[in-house]
């Protein structure tokens, strides 16, 4: 494939990663357990016994003694403390995992036999934790109950399996079909309609296990359906622009809306509004220092830096305490981030409007007669104009990235038709650009 179009397709595919973070409902990651050996790859029927049931809230540290083949479990219960903010029985947290585990299951198998390691990790490691779960809940059903809810975050992580999916799929389209940005676009397509497929057998063993639906669900999906269709029409008339933004925008979606099935299990096992943050009400996570540094090491080395000052050397460190920390810092880089996105924004803008200027029709003439008549014929003050826009428009509309550039060139776009009675689209320039950008870089390659 093009390198062009690739490092297109990747930077597409690290927005949605990152998008992921902060839409897609999971909790607590936690390490360990046991090599399955592929013994586990069928959905779980299990029928959960009734057993004595504790409406007391659960604060354990997960310490009991176990045989030698529990080794990594007893390491595991040294290193973590787990509270649960819930009234949950054993029999609860037990069927909650069961039923995350059946939810989660669809997507898990599609990133098996796309040979996918995240998606045997998830299903190993939760496995691990309900097998012991299971296993002590004769002694210990209080212990048995934070081990079963573990499995159960584990389980909630594989919606994330979709992503490197797609990339492996257009990796290998790559390989196929050299040169062809229409046909990556195919692919993702493709993909959208699998996954799709992949959400609707979750969705109905959602409903088989007596779960009323996430709001709205239903019109998202025939949302989503209508954006793959006009995916397609956008293709087929050459707007190839357009068409990988929705096509990528679209998986995304599908993505989160499998997040919402799995957020649904845990909402109705914990009473809460599904709109809640699920994390918050679960699970409180103590972390020792080490572990602490095996979460900065994965931190940008600016953030590191920061968050490193904070740490004292003691024994434990509250994750709570380490969470409003990190929140603050990258809260501080965010501005950053932002100010960095707004000084990009603004430089594609001026570049847009100088181009545009050149143009030898009625709109070129339409933005030379708007610059002259506001003065800004100058670049330093055509950019100060500009910058002033992006800002008032960041704060009034709450936009960042395309979005943001798409409504600034909106807005300009209506100020120079309103001055000069010529029907004017900077968006349309722009998007002239980037296509010339493209098959210049195609041809060049």
């Amino acid at each position: 494939m093009n390198a062009g179009i690739m490092k297109i397709v990747n930077i597409g595919l690290i927005a949605l990663i990152l998008l992921s973070m902060m839409y897609i409902p999971s909790a607590i990651v936690l390490t360990g357990g046991k090599e399955d050996h592929g013994q586990h790859r069928s959905r779980t029927n299990t029928t959960i016994q009734s057993t004595v049931t504790s409406s007391s809230i659960f604060s354990t540290t997960t310490t009991t003694i176990l045989t030698q083949t529990q080794e990594r479990a007893r390491v595991l219960s040294k290193s973590y403390r787990v509270e649960i903010n819930a009234s949950l029985s054993y029999d609860k947290a037990i069927l909650l995992a069961y039923n995350v585990r059946n939810v989660s299951y669809p997507i898990i198998e599609w990133g098996i036999k796309y040979n996918v390691s995240i998606a045997r990790t998830i299903l190993r490691t939760g496995d691990y934790f309900l097998n012991l779960s299971k296993r002590e809940a004769s002694m210990n059903k209080t212990t048995a109950a934070v081990h079963a809810v573990v499995a159960a975050i584990h389980y909630s992580h594989a919606p994330i399996i979709a992503y490197p999916i797609l990339s492996i799929s257009l990796k290998q389209y790559a390989q196929q079909y050299n040169h062809s940005f229409t046909l990556v676009i195919k692919c993702i397509i493709n993909k959208s309609i699998e996954l799709k497929q992949i959400l609707l057998e979750a969705k109905k063993i959602y409903v088989e296990q007596g779960y009323t639906l996430p709001p709205d669900f239903m019109n998202k999906t025939t949302y989503i359906e209508q954006q793959i269709n006009s995916t397609i029409k956008l293709l087929e008339e050459n707007n190839t622009v357009y068409a990988y933004r929705q096509a990528m925008r679209t998986y995304h979606d599908l993505v989160v809306l499998y997040g919402e099935l799995i957020k649904g299990v845990f909402a109705e096992a914990l009473g809460i509004n599904p709109k809640e943050h699920v994390s918050e009400r679960l699970l409180v996570k103590k972390v020792p220092v080490r572990e602490l540094d095996i979460v900065l090491n994965k931190l940008p080395e600016h953030i590191r830096e920061k968050i490193a000052e904070k740490i004292t050397n003691k024994e434990h460190v509250c994750w709570k305490e380490f969470e409003k920390t990190m929140l603050k810092v990258t809260s501080e880089y965010r501005e950053k981030v932002k100010e960095k996105i707004i000084g990009n924004v603004v430089g594609m803008i001026v570049s847009v409007i100088i181009k545009a200027s050149q143009l030898q029709n009625e709109t070129g003439k339409a933005i030379r007669e708007w610059r002259i008549q506001n003065q800004l014929m100058n670049t330093i003050r055509l950019r100060k104009y500009v910058g002033d826009l992006v800002k008032n428009v960041t704060k009034n509309y709450n936009l960042t990235g395309i979005q943001l550039l798409e409504k600034c060139l909106q807005i300009l776009s209506e100020r120079i038709t309103k001055t000069t009675g010529v029907e004017v689209d900077l968006r349309h320039v722009f998007d002239s650009m980037i296509k010339i950008h493209i098959t210049h870089h195609m041809h060049k390659k």
